[in-house]
């Protein structure tokens, strides 16, 4: 019995659990955590072994955006010539002006965006350092291909962010990806202004002036402190015309008026679909293929073969080459038009899906587990009194 009261316990945690345990749509829960440093953009080749040499590639944008990322990102793409390559990204916002330009740069290429982070391989380069000419130093120089692979798993786009989601040709969300949005707000910042001293040097002769000749005299730094502040009308306006610009709708505008600057309103799959900052329910890693698929067999090859063999059956049915370390983890979605099994994968679980699939599990173990209580449990035995005649002593 206090088995059966342990599992009626468990399961009602389960199911309390399952219906808060994720906060998304409606509500403004905490942000994700900001990146301090400045968002690093570069040309990523996949890791995955067996690939080589059609090894896809992908632009990876993560960190803080602030007023250096433009050039960053013009840099990378005057690299890549005439060459698409779709951008992954995985910030959680900054500078809103700074967004704004990049969207449009990306638009004006082209190119396709996803939520999506990109796991560096070990051996990947720190990001290139630069100099106040904003040129790479040479000692930090990022290799010409950094190796990595991509996952949607915990990749989010908040704040600022979205900006550049929306530029996107196609906009990819996969349901283990988080896009968010929340008040616009102008942070505090301290403004440093030059200010030169000049005096004006005049050379008279009589009444009349022979030559006036502007010269330096000082030069000073004035630090001015700018508090945090709400932004005007005009950002807004700003804002929702870029969006329209892009594709997306106003609405967009008024779900970030819903949450305050310090939370955070994480998108659910229908205001994505509404606003049009999702245009395809999958993640970036379904734009790179896990190997390239084996030749197709030849005539004579087959009859040199004989006996039906695995490696033949493979063959047949066109699978992929399944490299060692290549297959896809649990989670991920094939490609489409893919074919094979290393292909057929499905979405991961969202945290509400799995805890209601544990509550109906333990649901049903706690039904099984009554069912064996009472079939465990002793008959009462039933004493029949007769009638008539003496009643027994």
């Amino acid at each position: 019995m206090n088995f059966i009261k342990a599992l009626l316990f468990l399961s009602t945690l389960v199911i309390a659990a399952s219906t808060c345990s994720i906060s998304r749509g409606g509500t403004a829960a905490s942000p994700p955590p900001v990146s301090t440093t400045s968002m690093r953009v570069a040309i990523v080749r996949n890791a995955v072994s067996g690939c080589e040499p059609q090894c896809d590639e992908w632009i990876s944008a993560e960190g803080k955006i602030d007023k250096t990322t433009l050039g960053v990102f013009r840099r990378v793409l005057k690299s890549l010539g005439v060459r698409k390559l779709p951008i992954f990204i995985s910030s959680g916002g900054g500078d809103v002006d700074a967004a704004i330009e990049i969207g449009r740069l990306v638009r004006s290429k082209g190119l396709d965006v996803a939520v999506t982070k990109t796991a560096f391989a070990p051996d990947a380069a720190p990001p290139p350092k630069e100099n106040r000419s904003g040129q790479n130093e040479r000692s930090g120089a990022a290799p010409s291909h950094i190796r990595g692979w991509a996952q949607s798993r915990e990749a989010f786009c908040a704040s600022a962010c979205t900006l550049i989601l929306a530029a996107g040709q196609r906009r990819f969300v996969a349901h283990a990806a988080h896009v968010g949005v929340h008040e616009i707000i102008i942070p505090a910042q301290t403004v440093t202004q030059r200010v030169r001293y000049y005096q004006i040097q005049t050379l008279r002769r009589g009444d009349r002036i022979i030559s006036r000749q502007k010269v330096f005299v000082d030069e000073k730094k004035i630090a001015r402190h700018i508090s945090r502040s709400k932004p005007s009308a005009d950002v807004y306006r700003k804002v929702r015309e870029f969006l329209i610009q892009m594709g997306e709708t106003r609405d967009v505008v008024e779900l970030m008026k819903t949450a305050p600057p310090e939370g955070i309103r994480w998108l659910t799959r229908v205001e994505l679909a509404s606003t049009r900052l999702s245009t395809e329910d999958r993640g970036g890693e379904t734009l790179i293929r896990a190997a390239p698929p084996l030749p197709a067999p030849t005539q004579t090859a087959m009859r040199t073969t004989g006996a039906s063999t695995y490696e033949n059956f493979r063959t047949l049915t066109n699978f992929p080459a399944q490299a060692p370390g290549a297959a896809k983890p649990f989670g991920e979605r094939a490609a489409p038009g893919s074919t094979g099994f290393a292909a057929m994968a499905t979405r991961a679980f969202t945290p509400l899906e799995m805890w209601t699939l544990i509550g109906v599990g333990t649901g049903s173990l706690l039904a099984v587990g009554s069912l064996v209580a009472r079939l465990r449990r002793p008959r009462p035995t039933m004493r029949l009194t007769p009638k008539f005649g003496p009643k027994p002593e």
